[in-house]
């Protein structure tokens, strides 16, 4: 399995960003995918086996468990960001390098998705929101086509009132991604802490 999700890491964001010509969205389409299926793999082999309760009967802290889930995704976010760099430096005649700000906003959105996704299920249980999450994340794909169409069309202009240098304007996106992710880490473990297994 993990086969496959690195062929799709490789062949999929080139294929996506000779048909988008923006290798930011292609990037985060990917990332988002990969991250998704493996999480959501993950989690229906622990609410099949029961998973989460035999951990938590180990010396195992439930923190332990919830911090697992997020360091997995965000390792597979920057596994894809490599996977991504390593691809525009072999074939750049069919997609550019991922930019910093592109990083940046991927970080964001995704750590978004991922900030509502987790604690969602943590509370509600897998079973009961893994289609509604499954509909979000291929619906993405056409969204992002539609609200690229009306950006193109409608372009929009955001200036920061900060001071700070661009590149540090650039990493703001990331910073706010990592303060979402943090803050759904502390609702995770509340709502974990709780939670009767």
């Amino acid at each position: 399995m993990f086969f496959s999700f690195m062929v799709f890491a490789i062949i999929a964001p080139v294929y996506l960003a000779s048909q988008m010509m923006d290798s930011s969205i292609s990037f985060f389409i990917v990332s988002l995918f990969i991250a998704y299926l493996s999480y959501s793999h993950v989690m229906t082999d622990e609410y099949k086996y029961k998973g989460t309760s035999l951990l938590c009967a180990t010396p195992y802290m439930r923190k332990s468990v919830v911090l697992a889930k997020y360091l997995d995704v965000f390792f597979i976010f920057m596994l894809c960001a490599l996977i991504q760099m390593m691809t525009a430096t072999v074939v750049p005649m069919y997609m550019e390098r991922l930019s910093v700000s592109g990083f940046s906003v991927s970080l964001l959105f995704f750590s978004l998705f991922f900030a509502i996704l987790i604690p969602v299920q943590y509370k509600f249980g897998y079973e009961k929101t893994r289609r509604i999450f499954l509909v979000i994340i291929f619906c993405t794909p056409f969204a992002l086509g539609y609200l690229m169409k009306g950006l193109r069309t409608h372009p929009i202009h955001f200036s920061y009132a900060l001071s700070f240098p661009a590149m540090i304007q650039h990493w703001i996106p990331a910073l706010v991604g990592v303060l979402i992710t943090l803050l759904s880490i502390m609702l995770s473990l509340r709502i974990f802490a709780r939670k009767d297994l």
